[in-house]
Parts: C-alpha cells; structure tokens; sequence
C-alpha cells in the first residue's frame, strides 16, 4: 500500500472516508479494518448501548474519570487474553 502513487494522492487529496472506499477493490481487508474503526456507530442501538455503558461508567460517585479509554474497553468486542497480559507482568516480592 505504500509504494501505490494513486493512494498516496488520493489519501492527500480526499477525505478519510472516501480514501477507504476507494481502497476497498485494491485492499479489502485493509479496508474493512479501517471502516469497522471509522463507523462505530452505524446503528441507533450501538449507539443508545454505548451511551448506557458511558453513563453507568461516569456515575454520580465516578465523575472525574477519564472516560475515553475505559469507554474504548467496555464497547471493545475483543476478548483480552489475560493469560498472556498476567504472564508478563512480574508478581510481588512478599517480604
């Protein structure tokens, strides 16, 4: 994708949304990635979902949170694999 000119110019010239669908034919999975990231919210209960986990996050006694990045995990349908994530972190020494 890289060396292709046409994209390059075409990333340059146009919005993010059209470039991904301009690059569908030459990248198709590339391309879908990209619209999965783009379009989060592409129906009304996506969209009231997120709003309910947004409002159970930032309740009345966690109001001063960051929201972005925990938003980002809870609406996430990626399954963390804890094993991996637990194994390279190093226990506490008890002394």
């Amino acid at each position: 994708m890289k060396s292709c000119q046409k994209l390059k110019l075409l990333f340059d010239k146009s919005k993010l949304k059209d470039f991904w669908c301009a690059a569908m034919k030459a990248f198709p999975s590339l391309a879908m990635e990209a619209m999965t990231v783009l379009v989060p919210f592409s129906t009304t209960y996506n969209c009231e979902s997120s709003f309910s986990t947004m409002m159970y996050i930032k309740n009345k006694y966690r109001n001063r949170l960051q929201l972005e990045d925990d938003l980002r995990v809870a609406l996430s349908k990626i399954e963390p694999s804890f094993e991996r994530i637990l194994s390279m972190k190093q226990q506490q020494i008890s002394r």
